[in-house]
This record gives C-alpha cells, structure tokens and sequence, in this order.
C-alpha cells in the first residue's frame, strides 16, 4: 500500500486498487491530481474503493479522470465512513469482511 502523498511511480499495473474517501460530496483534490498522472500504457484496470458519509456516493470524478484515460474500473465498494459525531462505528467489522470479499472477487477478474 501506498500513499499518492509520497507520489508513487507505477510500474507495468495490471490492477490498481484505488482507495479514497468523499469529503464534502467531493473526492480529495490531491486524489484526483494524482489519478489525472496515471498512464494507460502503464495500468490495466483499477477498482475504487470509497467511504462517505451516506455510504452511497461514488468517486464519480475520479471514475470519468480514468475512464478519459482509457483506464477500465471493473468495480467500486462504497463503505458508510465516519464524519465527526456521524455513523462513528463504521467502518466496523462486517464493512471490512465485506471490502476484503469484494477485493478477493476484483482479483480473481482480472
């Protein structure tokens, strides 16, 4: 795992799995700068994994960043997440079972 704070370099990707959160009905500005570098020579496909606050809003700007690219998303998990006094027990154990199921299954796609 890495964090695009630290500004990774892919290499040769078939899978990368994408994770951020949803602040404020946006994603994180220094996600989508990061995603907007990423190259379609290098990385295969991604997958998105989202918390928010509703645990229903998509990362819709990051999704159309790749997809512009030429950059498949074969799958993206939405977890309820915490905001300050809001939904404070989630992430909780069955939205973890449940992102590590779904990681397994995004895998085993490709």
């Amino acid at each position: 795992m890495q964090d695009i704070k630290d500004n990774p370099v892919l290499n040769t990707t078939d899978l990368l799995f994408i994770v951020g959160g949803i602040y404020g009905g946006v994603s994180m500005p220094e996600l989508l700068e990061y995603v907007k570098g990423l190259d379609a020579t290098i990385l295969k496909c991604s997958v998105l994994v989202t918390s928010c606050a509703s645990g229903k809003q998509k990362q819709i700007a990051v999704r159309s960043i790749l997809e512009e690219k030429g950059i498949k998303v074969i799958g993206e998990f939405i977890c309820k997440g915490a905001i300050l006094f809001v939904s404070g027990s989630h992430p909780n154990q069955k939205d973890l079972t449940d992102v590590k199921n779904f990681a397994v299954r995004m895998v085993s796609e490709v």
